[in-house]
């Protein structure tokens, strides 16, 4: 059994459930200084437009140097296919040895696109925690 305080678990609403026009949608910045992964939770309702999720990551929370996440089991994207009548639902991981720790990132963020020409109900949920391998020596 996980225990959240032991494996010190934060959840923040990366983006609160909305009916999003065509477009991109983006969560605020979140610091990974203290936490070994990220679990970005990506939902859409029933609807036919696809929506593309993609991880972002940067050297502080203004966004500074902000690139494409492009290690971690999925490269930092995923898309939910509409399909008219079923929600989607995904997760898109990545830990600290996923980021350019190298060169001082230490942030995320997630950006949901809607394509099509309507609206579609959106929303992300971020749970950042430890992993089971020793975190990555995180730049100060």
């Amino acid at each position: 059994m996980r225990h959240i305080l032991e494996q010190n678990d934060k959840y923040s609403c990366a983006i609160a459930p909305q009916d999003a026009a065509a477009g991109a949608h983006v969560s605020s910045w979140y610091d990974m200084a203290a936490y070994g992964s990220a679990a970005f939770v990506v939902q859409a309702g029933a609807d036919t437009d696809d929506v593309v999720c993609q991880v972002y990551q940067a050297t502080n929370s203004s966004g500074t140097s902000a690139k494409t996440m492009t290690n971690g089991p999925q490269s930092g994207t995923v898309t939910l296919t509409g399909d008219g009548s079923t929600a989607q639902c995904d997760v898109i991981e990545c830990t600290d040895r996923d980021l350019d720790v190298a060169n001082l990132f230490t942030h995320v963020k997630i950006q949901m696109t809607v394509g099509g020409q309507g609206t579609c109900l959106i929303s992300s949920v971020l749970d950042r925690g430890n992993c089971r391998h020793a975190n990555t020596t995180m730049p100060t």
